[in-house]
């Protein structure tokens, strides 16, 4: 049984194959939680100022949330942070699956990758057994097949952690794989891990988390899953995953359509990607995420056509914006491929999809041509060109090197123009549309993850709250109104706290009141910590850790980069150029009612407007010692 109160740390050192465990005080359980929160602070007090992500004092930490491996409803999350290629900030980034349970049920709450190996090694963590093997015979296999090695000398209960080629080719889009199915994406962590030599950590336990309060605690999480289970998302998830989403995208204009040209779609092109369309795509269930109450896991097989036979996980709502609408290909069976393609080679699809449709709008514009893409042609549509891209990416071969880089840095590459229709944020590739919901915007940009939902963009807009609830619920009228700027900063800060305790719980954010108000939400945290750990932790407890999370990895890119408030901005084309078709032709973002949003966010955060610092009296008062 763990002592969840101690927080166990196993640190490796990949240069000396040094292995060692400590102990952390148990004041910053209190003060971060677990998971994310642990950490960005072992990464703020150990990584000096000047180390890049691909150099040997870099260090890749790994943690389980503090509620991973019990009984609370979708505490099954792994997180992962470390130092961004892209721009040499904040990476981080967390994945569903089985290792975040079974390294907790191994007695480990956090794992510090220290140097590098000479050679190529995986990590293989059994319970206390912790060892440094060979490699060699693994490197340079798919995900897939590394899994399947690891498991065949292992046991099949091995839960495994991989890069593919991507990562170690140090792609920058490169995604860390977790179980085949699952992944850690953007901000490439795949390619910090091959630059250390790490190909994989597997990791079986046979012990168990208990709560303090046992019978509390189960009493709780066994609410919370009833709860989940009768609302309209938990139902909508068990029956179709995010994909339930894409009915919806195109009445708000919210897809990135041709490299972010236009927002909206034709309603007859994009029907063919709504799930009760696809006539050549079988579903069957697969198994669900730890502790996860909705099972949103499918394994889709293609029946028929050109990929006919492909077999791969759920392609969720994010799949079709990177391989359809922002391509302008309209097939489900190529979105299925491209993910399948990623997942083998350990791709991020939300970047590589962005860099990829920077290069077919460059190839449009007569930019770059057949003699530039090794004889690819890039129109629109052309679904032959993008699955040979993403072999070329993930081996940096040829033009694929030159995309290997995101869009930022191929644009310098390219010269000419190009840069005009790179659209990136803090140097990582723009993921998602942004024009249309301004709250989401403010999230999306603001987020020192660079350019990423998954920080604090109001899913209020989304859902299109009314005003009464908008106001019961969060004291903001204009909630569900997208296209308002009042209010929004209000709650990006919000969900910036709860996302932020998502992911040092552990829990899974798409059933949790980010979904919905009718979800779990921080006084169920609160509820669930408190029986968790056997104290009385309040409401307000959690908000201010949520803000003391968030507030660490923007204090980290305060240290690391040379971030402010300039880039809080989005990019000009989406200020410049409006949605070019449907209901809400020629809307933009407004640059002057931007500024003034983010003032009141700076102001809600108790950070200098004029350079979007943190002040030292601010980290003073949330107690970060530094």
């Amino acid at each position: 049984m763990k002592n969840v109160n101690e927080i166990k740390i196993l640190r490796i050192n990949l240069s000396t194959r040094k292995i060692t465990t400590e102990r952390m005080n148990e004041k910053l359980t209190d003060l971060f939680l677990g998971g994310r929160g642990i950490n960005r602070w072992i990464l703020l007090n150990e990584i000096e100022k000047g180390v890049e992500a691909f150099d040997l004092k870099n260090k890749i930490v790994i943690g389980t949330g503090l509620l991973v491996g019990s009984s609370a409803p979708g505490a099954c999350r792994v997180q992962i942070d470390t130092l961004s290629p892209f721009n040499n900030g904040v990476a981080s980034g967390n994945s569903g699956g089985f290792f975040g349970a079974q390294l907790r049920f191994a007695g480990w709450d956090n794992i510090v990758i220290e140097g590098k190996a000479k050679d190529p090694v995986y990590i293989y963590i059994k319970d206390k057994d912790v060892r440094i093997m060979d490699a060699k015979n693994i490197w340079g296999k798919t995900t897939w097949k590394t899994q399947d090695a690891i498991q065949a000398i292992h046991g099949k209960n091995t839960s495994v952690l991989t890069i593919g080629p991507a990562g170690e080719n140090l792609v920058y889009s490169a995604a860390i794989i977790v179980d085949k199915y699952r992944s850690v994406s953007r901000c490439g962590m795949g390619a910090v891990m091959g630059s250390k030599n790490l190909k994989a950590i597997g990791v079986e336990g046979t012990g168990s988390v208990t709560p303090v309060n046992q019978k509390s605690f189960e009493k709780k999480s066994a609410q919370l899953k009833s709860k989940i289970l009768k609302t309209e998302v938990g139902k909508g998830l068990k029956k179709a995953g995010t994909t339930l989403w894409l009915s919806f995208t195109n009445d708000l204009s919210w897809n990135p359509v041709r490299n972010f040209q236009d927002c909206y779609v034709e309603p007859e092109k994009i029907k063919n990607i709504y799930p009760e369309n696809w006539s050549n795509i079988t579903s069957e269930k697969i198994k669900a995420c730890f502790g996860c109450p909705v099972d949103c896991s499918f394994l889709r097989t293609i029946t028929s056509g050109p990929y006919k036979g492909t077999r791969t996980a759920t392609c969720q709502a994010n799949a079709f914006w990177d391989f359809s609408t922002k391509l302008d290909i309209y097939d489900p069976a190529v979105v299925h491929k491209a993910q399948e393609l990623c997942n083998r080679y350990g791709l991020d699809m939300d970047s590589v999809s962005g860099v990829i449709s920077w290069a077919y709008e460059c190839y449009e514009k007569g930019i770059i041509d057949k003699k530039d893409t090794d004889g690819l042609k890039l129109d629109w549509g052309n679904d032959q060109s993008l699955m040979l891209l993403l072999k070329k990416i993930a081996m940096k071969d040829g033009f694929g090197e030159i995309l290997s880089y995101g869009c930022r840095k191929a644009s310098k590459i390219v010269g000419k123009s190009s840069s005009k229709y790179c659209l990136h944020v803090k140097g990582q590739d723009l993921k998602e549309p942004v024009r249309t919901l301004k709250g989401w915007a403010l999230g999306v940009m603001v987020s020192p993850r660079a350019g990423t939902h998954t920080r604090g963009c109001p899913e209020t807009e989304v859902l299109r709250m009314s005003e009464e609830d908008g106001e019961k619920y969060y004291g903001v009228p204009t909630a569900g109104d997208q296209l308002s700027y009042e209010g929004k900063a209000k709650l990006v800060v919000y969900f910036e706290r709860e996302m932020a305790l998502c992911d040092s719980l552990g829990l899974c954010s798409l059933i949790t009141e980010w979904n919905g108000p009718d979800l779990p939400g921080i006084k169920d945290f609160a509820e669930l910590c408190s029986a968790f750990l056997g104290k009385d932790i309040t409401y307000e407890d959690m908000l201010q850790k949520g803000e003391r999370i968030a507030i660490l990895e923007k204090y980290f890119n305060q240290i690391h980069t040379n971030f402010g408030r300039k880039d809080d901005f989005p990019p000009d084309r989406l200020m410049k150029e409006g949605v070019k078709t449907g209901p809400l032709k020629g809307e933009k973002l407004d640059k002057e009612k931007w500024g003034k949003m983010l003032d009141e966010y700076y102001e809600l955060h108790k950070w200098n407007k004029k350079s979007g610092e943190i002040p030292k009296e601010r980290l003073k008062e949330l107690d970060i010692l530094i």
